[in-house]
């Protein structure tokens, strides 16, 4: 079983946690920037699984393990020339910037704690590919591992 969805816009990495000192303890928090980023990626991951396979319970993921692909899309910068971005739009060119595969894929699969699956420790397995496009997005496919893939 699989659902997929798309977060349009850039989806930003996982930021370095905040801390500050509150009554002489240390509180870490998140960032406001972070926490609604999150909540984007939690919304078209539920609006995907209403209109997807609502009969599909947690409980019978969670047996299975999950396995994720997520595609971040990066819109070309303007600076580009046409050959250049013809190039990057043809896949001959990726990108090479910030912000850092792991730390979009942090945000997306932290995001999905609690939604997707109690904790991303269940993902079993993780595919992560960063490319050009015309507009910034990421596609994300959730797959619920199948008792006959182990063989």
């Amino acid at each position: 079983m699989k659902i997929s969805f798309e977060v349009d816009g850039e989806v930003m990495g996982m930021p370095r946690p905040r801390s500050t000192i509150v009554n002489g303890h240390v509180r870490v928090y998140e960032t406001k920037e972070s926490s609604e980023n999150k909540a984007y990626i939690r919304m078209a991951y539920r609006d995907a699984l209403q209109k997807a396979m609502p009969e599909v319970t947690t409980a019978a993921r969670d047996e299975l393990g999950y396995a994720v692909t997520i595609v971040i899309r990066k819109a070309c910068p303007k600076s580009f020339s046409k050959k250049k971005r013809k190039a990057a739009l043809a896949g001959e060119l990726r990108p090479t910037t910030k912000p850092d595969l792991d730390n979009v894929a942090k945000t997306i699969l932290d995001a999905l704690n609690g939604v997707a699956w109690k904790d991303d420790s269940e993902i079993t397995t993780l595919a992560i590919t960063k490319r050009y496009s015309e507009l910034s997005s990421a596609s994300v496919l959730i797959s619920w591992n199948d008792r006959r893939d182990d063989t």
